[in-house]
Parts: C-alpha cells; structure tokens; sequence
C-alpha cells in the first residue's frame, strides 16, 4: 500500500465557501483522491485553515506556520510515498506583505525538509517523493469583504497569478514534481478563496492522475 500526506490549508480541509462549514469527506478532494485511486492507496488528510507555507500569523493564537506543523505531521504518519504539498494561498494576506517569489521560497522550504528526511520514506533509506501544488488562484469578484481586505483584491489576485511559475521554477531547482492546482480548478464564486464541490472533484481527478504518474 502506497500512503500519502496531503499537507495544506482550508482548501485541503475542506472549508465550505457556502456557510463556513466543512465538506464531508466524500466531497472534500482528499476523500475523492482515495476513491479515485483505490485500496492500494492511504490518503491522509493534514488540512488546516489559514496555515501558510512558512510564516507565523500575529492574529491568531496558534501556529498557523506549515514549517511549524510539517515535521510533526511527518513523524506521525511514517513512513510515506509521497507528500502533497498545496500551500500558499494564506500567505498572499496583505498582513504579510508577501511577494509570488517570498511565498514560492517558503514553499520550497517544506520541500526541502521533506527531502531531507530520509528516514520517514516506504523503505527508511530514501526520503518521500514531493509533488509540489501551487494554489488555486484568487477570483476576479472582490464582492466578498475577506477577500478585498484580507487579501487586497485585486493585487492579490494579480500576485495569485504569478505563483505557478515561481513555484515551477522552484520545483525544477529541487528536482521535485510539480503541479498548477489552477489548471484544473478555480475558486467558487461565493468569495473568490476556497473550492466548491466542482472545484474538489477537478482538483482530485487532476492529481490522481499526477500521483499515477509518481507512484505507479
């Protein structure tokens, strides 16, 4: 059996742009990830709302940090195949006056500390395989008032724009495979952030195909 950490923010969660609730797992896309690719396959799910790649986030009262979270969940879920990683929308939050090349240098920082664990791979000598997800982007209605400020509206759709190739060239740099999560999905038009049902299922068919290609 193949397992494998899908590590993220409330887009991996689940987050509901509908009411703020949580998609039940069958509509979330690491529930559809599972069906898709079968018994031969464990999907674990490391969802957490406003996690960022990199940065701590003075606003609330934990780490939102995914360097902060990633070694832990890595040692819980030993040994793994491959780790998912698909960070990066929270890090475009004004607060943080983050640029595409600041967010993609954070992302590369989880991939680099994946490869450096050697030890949590399927066969303890050889680290997990990376799939390296840039975001989905920020949608073009600023109607939602999280997203014009919290985001900065449209700047921060126009920076969302310019993550895939950052993160691309990252990923090239690290040897890593890479994914656009935007070539296959786009945010709901309720508040322009988060997947809605249509957006799960794209999403997990894109990667089931991607892990294919790793794994098989």
């Amino acid at each position: 059996m193949k397992h494998i950490l899908c590590f993220g923010d409330s887009n991996t969660w689940g987050y509901s742009p509908k009411d703020g609730g949580r998609y039940d797992l069958a509509r979330r896309w690491p529930g559809v990830l599972q069906r898709e690719l079968g018994e031969d396959f464990r999907i674990i799910e490391e969802g957490l709302n406003g996690r960022t790649t990199a940065w701590e986030d003075p606003t609330v009262d934990y780490s939102r940090s995914g360097m902060a979270w990633l070694p832990v969940c890595l040692a819980t879920h030993r040994p793994l195949d491959l780790v998912i990683l698909m960070l990066g929308t929270n890090d475009l939050k004004v607060r943080f006056g983050l640029t595409p090349w600041d967010i993609a240098s954070g992302a590369a920082r989880l991939v680099k500390y994946v490869g450096a664990c050697k030890e949590y791979g399927p066969d303890g000598v050889h680290p997990p395989r990376v799939l390296l997800v840039s975001p989905i982007h920020l949608g073009a209605d600023f109607a939602s008032p999280h997203h014009q400020e919290g985001f900065g509206g449209s700047d921060g759709r126009r920076r969302s724009l310019l993550l895939a190739g950052e993160y691309e060239k990252r990923a090239m740099e690290l040897d890593c495979r890479f994914f656009d999560a935007a070539s296959a999905a786009e945010p709901s038009p309720l508040d322009g952030i988060h997947l809605d049902d249509r957006g799960h299922h794209a999403l997990a068919l894109a990667l089931a195909a991607q892990v294919r290609e790793v794994l098989l």
